[in-house]
């Protein structure tokens, strides 16, 4: 329970007596089931640490997702709030902006610019080749959910083939390389699969439950002056909903708010 309202700690509400009244309301604004599963509702249900959610809880995810669905044109970053008789509700999607510097001159654009790229591919060959193909099997029909047309979006391995994170230098390299490519393509949204690579782009340790889902701007700055902004989504990995499929509701809820940025939704 602790770990779901750590992630929902940004968002403010203020009710008269009748806040009661708007229950059913923030209710009707849930999100759908995820539509790159064919779940039972039971199923998909989000759930905070196993336990039966409070009617408490219960009403502050309702009110993060009436609010998101409400402002769903104010852009990222930027406060989002619902004023009504007997109160407002106001959310802050951006949970921290972060510069990466990188030493040299700002490469050349490419003519393929990108909307978004999905980080967390697994490679079979590492693992178990069956179920490594399932889970990026799983993850291709969530992409596919998205509405992304073939040239909008790029798919790239995890970066746990790459990095060592206790190797300082090399990982450095390995994100330096990374954030190039961003800049080089003008990518909008980066979709992190997974803490590790979370931790990696954001470069800060930070619990996925409580970062999930949220737009934290990134600026590439250059050593010539140069500079992109652009934004990090984490998502739960496919391969983590295998075991908790519970959590599916949650990341689709995630994965609609970047159709939303992107105009897809």
């Amino acid at each position: 329970m602790k770990d779901h309202f750590d992630r929902l700690r940004d968002i403010s509400v203020k009710f008269d007596s009748k806040d009661l009244e708007y229950s059913s309301c923030f209710e009707s604004a849930l999100f759908p089931l995820p539509p790159w599963e064919l779940e039972t509702a039971e199923e998909v249900l989000p759930i905070s640490t196993g336990a039966e959610r409070s009617e408490k809880e219960k009403t502050i995810v309702s009110l993060e997702k009436f609010v998101e669905k409400e402002t769903k044109n104010i852009p990222v970053g930027e406060e989002k709030k619902v004023a009504f008789a007997g109160g407002e509700v106001a959310i802050s999607t951006t949970a921290c902006e972060i510069v990466h510097q990188l030493q040299g001159s700002a490469p050349d654009l490419v003519s393929n610019k990108l909307l978004a790229v999905f980080l967390g591919d697994l490679i079979p060959s590492d693992e178990n080749d069956e179920k490594v193909n399932q889970i990026n099997g799983t993850l291709s029909r969530m992409i596919s959910a998205m509405n992304l047309s073939d040239g909008e979006f790029e798919r790239k391995s995890s970066l746990r083939y790459a990095i060592d994170e206790d190797d300082e230098v090399k990982s450095k390299e390995v994100i330096d390389q990374f954030f190039t490519y961003i800049y080089s393509h003008q990518i909008k949204v980066v979709l992190t699969f997974g803490g590790l690579d979370s931790r990696s782009l954001i470069g800060k340790r930070d619990r996925l439950a409580r970062i999930h889902g949220k737009f934290i701007q990134k600026k590439i700055s250059f050593s010539d002056g140069t500079s992109y902004l652009f934004n990090i989504v984490p998502i739960f990995h496919p391969a983590y909903l295998r075991v908790n499929p519970k959590m599916k509701k949650t990341t689709w809820e995630d994965l609609q708010r970047v159709m939303r940025f992107l105009n897809k939704y």
